[in-house]
């Protein structure tokens, strides 16, 4: 461990205390004047200094200090500088600015938690960092593996952004999709009038189509069946890694903003919101009749079939407590997911079927929960 990260460790004990050594990392961390330059750089001890004022803010995030939190702001708002090569030392390798990116999001994510004021002011930057990255602007200059690394760190900790940055951001990630998927997913399958009228209008209701072919998987041997079956087979490996980011960053942006925020909108929104749930039901879908038709080695089974049930039950518990609750769509999207996990695991049968009784238990105990303040 970088011996700036334990003394940030040692500090967040004692922070009263220790509040001249504090100010000494930031006074180690890039300086917003440099941050502000054409062509920023950084050091390595200046990283490490990032890191450290961030872990600081994870585990203090009511801190009375307002150094700490002018440096995680300054940085944040410098993040597109930071997808350029040339702001990294050179002794620093892509592994090495991936970490980073997945250090720096963690503990943004954890003291954006801990503070609704400091969530509320790292909003305020966030979501427009976020978009311009996720839009490609500034794609000409930035390095596209690096931008890929950032993106990819934050489709697991995912810091709060405003409801007005959010709408747009999830149209980004919609024609992020929309270039993903293969042109033959787009074709008109005959007979089906409302995918046909689905690929004309586009947006939502184009992915509403997208759930009717994944359910064509269904009709095993069928010419729909293969012809759907034949689309995926032209996706790229990196080309499903892409989707499954960007379903992971829709999930994140539902999850931050309220439904509270949105209900000028009206209809229109709700549209949305059901089209977007729709999405999620296919992706689970898919990923489920994927891991039971899986042909591996026992011990790469069994390690796919933990993790994919565990997914699939918090998926399950975020429908349960999401503010969407009560649409349609999510609760088909809960049942969905319900039955899906109990496929997984009776296929598997042994230890998973052991993990997923002792998984549920809390699922009904919310569900219950749900029931009562209902009644």
């Amino acid at each position: 461990m970088d011996p700036m990260i334990e003394l940030c460790d040692i500090i967040a004990k004692r922070p009263d205390q220790f509040r001249d050594k504090l100010a000494w990392i930031c006074g180690r961390s890039p300086q917003l004047e440099n941050l502000q330059n054409d062509s920023p750089r950084a050091s390595r001890s200046q990283l490490n200094a990032v890191i450290a004022v961030a872990r600081f803010l994870s585990k203090c995030p009511h801190s009375k200090d307002d150094r700490p939190i002018s440096v995680l702001l300054e940085f944040i708002r410098a993040v597109p500088s930071t997808l350029r090569r040339s702001f990294w030392p050179q002794s620093y390798k892509f592994e090495s600015i991936a970490s980073f990116y997945v250090e720096f999001l963690k503990y943004v994510y954890e003291a954006a938690n801990g503070s609704p004021d400091l969530a509320s002011e790292i909003a305020e930057y966030f979501g427009e960092v976020v978009t311009a990255t996720v839009s490609g602007q500034d794609s000409n200059i930035n390095d596209p593996a690096i931008s890929r690394a950032f993106v990819l760190a934050l489709s697991d900790d995912f810091p709060p952004v405003l409801a007005s940055d959010a709408d747009q951001l999830i149209d980004h990630l919609f024609q992020q999709l929309t270039t993903l998927v293969p042109a033959s997913q787009g074709e008109v399958i005959p007979g089906n009038s409302e995918i046909a009228a689905a690929q004309a209008n586009g947006g939502s209701s184009y992915w509403n189509s997208c759930v009717d072919q994944l359910n064509f998987i269904n009709d095993e041997g069928g010419a729909m069946s293969k012809q759907v079956v034949a689309s995926f087979e032209e996706e790229s490996l990196e080309s499903l890694e892409k989707q499954e980011v960007v379903f992971k960053m829709l999930a994140h942006v539902l999850e931050k903003v309220r439904k509270r925020d949105w209900t000028e909108q009206g209809q229109n929104l709700k549209s949305k919101i059901n089209a977007k749930l729709s999405v999620y039901r296919a992706a689970a879908r898919m990923q489920i009749k994927s891991l039971v038709s899986l042909d591996v080695d026992a011990k790469t089974s069994k390690k796919l079939v933990l993790e994919t049930l565990a997914l699939l039950v918090d998926a399950a518990d975020a429908c349960l407590l999401s503010q969407w609750r009560k649409l349609r769509a999510c609760e088909d999207l809960f049942t969905s997911l319900l039955s899906g996990i109990a496929q997984v695991a009776v296929s598997r049968g042994g230890q998973p079927l052991r993990v997923l009784l002792i998984r549920l238990k809390p699922l009904v105990l919310a569900a219950c929960m749900q029931a009562c303040i209902v009644a």
